[in-house]
């Protein structure tokens, strides 16, 4: 076959994915994806970077559109996407059910694989019992919105424990194409490159998934569920359902999760609803646990306050008190050239530090001394450079 042949058997669609973006008198799309809002690669295996003009200016800015393609080039070294029209917005439902009808057509050895790397992941992510709150906070912390100056506007988080739930709901930015691909799948990359996320391996979101067998989501116009019940029925094959998204609409929740949905003011853009696997109480001592210390928002940078609802009471109430606490986030400490040469090698001769996390490379000045980090994780040292740890929670 030929590469454009090679290029089609992949993608295997007459439509791709793109965002849109306005430069001069003409816009482009990047961030290729296909059908199922995956990254669509190279050659090399890595995602592609191209651009595709298009003569129109009149698409939302970082909206992302379906339109159909074709490939002009004459070599795997010398191509480059092209769009022929028929550009309409995203069908959310159809890709969601295009990815589902991937995920569930698995079979033998491919079946089993994803099974097995679930099983690693799941031992991965269970840490302590209340992990998956931190990652709920994370989450919300991650993607705050923006004002008109481009100004991050703190989150406003809450916690509602109902009989058979726990809700998560938020006031950051509403999820979008490139965030739903991230929650279905692991080591997406999407926060790889962003230094002021605290998630980079795409794995922490599945610890939402150890206890709980059905997570619904609602948000930027997105409704889905991950329900291992309807996954995993008597009688079938076990599949890794956490990476199976359901589209589900308000009309298919049950009452519970409609009235705490209908009860949420209209400035939350986030809606999770998490079903545990035995008891929703279960969840109880795990909020208590992470809310009765209030130090918990100063290492979450954009959530400014959380309240915590159980059976309609507000149990916590907890705020970032900026007079109670020194707040740095623009902290810049100079390095010297030699310890820079030093730090650079170590890092290049290992693959495992985040490549966002390579550029936080800093001198301090002490004989002895406590460092805080994301989150509640502290360190002593004796002679040390600020190095950041994986996402856990208790202090030693």
């Amino acid at each position: 076959m030929s590469f454009i042949d090679n290029i089609k058997e992949e993608i295997q669609s007459t439509y791709i994915i793109g965002t849109f973006h306005r430069e001069g008198s003409r816009g482009y799309f990047d961030d290729l994806r296909g059908t199922a809002g995956e990254r669509i690669e190279d050659f090399d295996g890595k995602p592609i970077e191209a651009k595709i003009y298009i003569p129109r200016t009149d698409l939302t800015e970082n909206e992302f559109y379906e339109f159909d393609w074709s490939i002009e080039g004459d070599s795997e070294a010398n191509y480059s996407f092209v769009c022929t029209g028929n550009i309409r917005e995203v069908d959310k439902s159809q890709m969601l059910q295009v990815r589902l009808d991937e995920k569930k057509g698995q079979r033998g050895t491919i079946r089993k694989d994803a099974n097995q790397n679930q099983e690693m992941i799941n031992r991965e992510v269970t840490g302590a019992p209340h992990t998956y709150i931190y990652e709920l906070l994370q989450n919300s912390n991650d993607y705050p919105r923006k004002d008109i100056n481009n100004n991050k506007i703190p989150v406003e988080v809450k916690f509602i424990l109902t009989e058979n739930y726990l809700f998560l709901v938020h006031s950051g930015a509403p999820f979008n194409l490139k965030n739903i691909a991230a929650i279905c799948t692991v080591n997406e990359g999407e926060k790889r490159d962003n230094t002021e996320t605290i998630g980079y391996k795409g794995m922490g979101f599945k610890s939402v998934f150890v206890n709980n067998d059905y997570v619904f989501l609602s948000s930027g116009g997105w409704n889905l569920r991950f329900d291992e019940k309807e996954i995993n029925k008597p009688g079938g094959y076990k599949r890794n359902w956490q990476y199976m998204p359901i589209p589900t609409s308000m009309d298919e929740v049950d009452d519970e999760i409609k009235s705490v949905f209908n009860s949420i003011p209209s400035g939350m853009n986030v809606f999770f609803a998490l079903r545990h696997i035995r008891d929703a109480r279960e969840n109880e001592p795990n909020l208590e646990k992470v809310f009765s210390d209030d130090q918990i928002l100063v290492f979450i940078p954009h959530v400014d306050h959380v309240d915590v609802v159980i059976d309609g009471d507000t149990a916590f109430s907890v705020s970032k008190d900026r007079e109670k606490w020194i707040i740095k986030d623009d902290l810049h400490i100079p390095v010297g050239d030699d310890y820079k040469e030093i730090l650079e090698k170590s890092i290049k001769e290992g693959n495992k530090i985040p490549e966002k996390f390579q550029k936080f490379l800093s001198r301090l000045q002490c004989d002895e001394m406590a460092i805080r980090l994301f989150l509640l994780r502290t360190l002593r040292y004796i002679i040390i450079f600020p190095q950041n740890r994986d996402f856990m929670s208790p202090s030693c």
